[in-house]
């Protein structure tokens, strides 16, 4: 996040890169920033205050609130995502394999469905593989 606050100006929504790129949500975080910084803004109107000191009181507001606190937990997880495309690549197209499988009716017991996507993760190095790469993507998103 850029700074937000500055004498006289308040910034929000996408211009303050407001947007969480893992949950693809922006409007929320947008629509929030700018509640925040009216209510900033009325209170600094009943100081006639505009400095950036009093108006750091939406830094304060917006950092507390949900908005502050997404931005904080995913704040790198873009940049991991883009530095291990085996999450895009793999690892969602073997999820959406599996959910097909386990939600498709067609006889087969689930224990039958999940011994057959456990065999399709491959072998005991690429499913260690792919516990270790969701651990760090937990960690990453915790």
């Amino acid at each position: 996040m850029p700074k937000v606050v500055g004498h006289g100006v308040l910034v929000v929504g996408d211009a303050a890169q407001l947007v969480n790129a893992i949950h693809r949500e922006g409007s929320n975080l947008a629509m929030t920033s700018g509640r925040l910084a009216a209510e900033t803004i009325i209170k600094a109107k009943e100081y006639n205050d505009f400095s950036e000191n009093t108006l750091d009181h939406y830094r304060v507001k917006l950092m507390d609130s949900f908005v502050g606190q997404d931005m904080k937990k995913y704040k790198n997880a873009t940049h991991y995502f883009d530095q291990y495309p085996q999450y895009f690549e793999q690892y969602i197209p073997l999820l959406n394999r599996a959910a097909s499988q386990m939600f498709t009716v067609d006889g087969q017991s689930k224990w039958e469905k999940q011994k057959k996507i456990w065999r399709e993760l491959g072998s005991t190095g690429e499913k260690f593989k792919l516990a270790r790469d969701m651990f760090r993507a937990w960690r990453v998103v915790k």
